[in-house]
């Protein structure tokens, strides 16, 4: 009887150590298994943080692309001639109507004169432009700074050209497209306003194709 109880303890024994031993490489495994999921999780919240930072800084991007075309606006075109009263402000009006988003018009001349010529506003009104409200200007409101700098100078008689000095500081398109002085005209007033009529018609043609408008 003492033989059968000694051998008896030996094998329950070996099963509860093979018991014990068959436990923990599950417990070891669910182990492994939890850092996994923690790690995963980890990523996750890794991932959820970022995405809205690299959505944010691909917008200041974009912002930062569009913002200098925004403030730099329409080119500013400026007519030149001497006075300032017939070819340029003819020529302002008409830019003005035929491309008023594309175009900033503008004109003024080296000696300016007291008023806009009379019958440069009577011709501009049969086309339904009215250039009664603008006014002869010195070319050095913008040669101070007093006015923005234009982009485009279109000097649309020789003497202005010549007389006037050169924009520094910028990049600054020129052009010289000189036409006829219709204060010239003589005759009556009919045969004045045909020239002033020749002259509208030559600055509207020549402005559409120097300009594509």
């Amino acid at each position: 009887m003492i033989d059968e109880e000694v051998n008896d303890e030996p094998e329950q024994t070996e099963e509860n150590v093979e018991e014990q031993v068959s436990e923990q490489p599950g417990e070891e495994t669910a182990e492994p298994a939890a850092e996994e999921e923690t790690a995963e999780a980890e990523a996750a919240v890794d991932e959820a943080g970022e995405e809205p930072a690299a959505e944010e800084a691909a917008g200041e991007e974009a912002d930062g692309e569009t913002a200098p075309a925004e403030a730099a606006g329409a080119p500013r075109v400026l007519f030149l001639c001497t006075g300032n009263s017939c070819r340029s402000q003819m020529a302002e009006g008409l830019l003005r109507n035929l491309a008023p988003d594309a175009y900033e018009s503008l004109s003024a001349g080296s000696r300016p004169a007291e008023a806009v010529h009379p019958m440069a506003i009577a011709v501009m009104q049969e086309l339904e432009i009215d250039i009664s409200a603008q006014q002869p200007k010195s070319i050095e409101v913008f040669l101070t700074g007093e006015q923005p700098a234009p982009n485009i100078v279109i000097s649309v008689c020789a003497k202005a050209s010549e007389e006037c000095p050169a924009f520094t500081g910028a990049e600054v398109l020129s052009m010289s497209l000189p036409f006829d002085d219709p204060a010239d005209a003589e005759g009556d007033d009919e045969e004045k306003l045909t020239v002033f009529r020749r002259v509208r018609d030559e600055i509207r043609e020549t402005l559409q194709q120097a300009l594509g408008v």
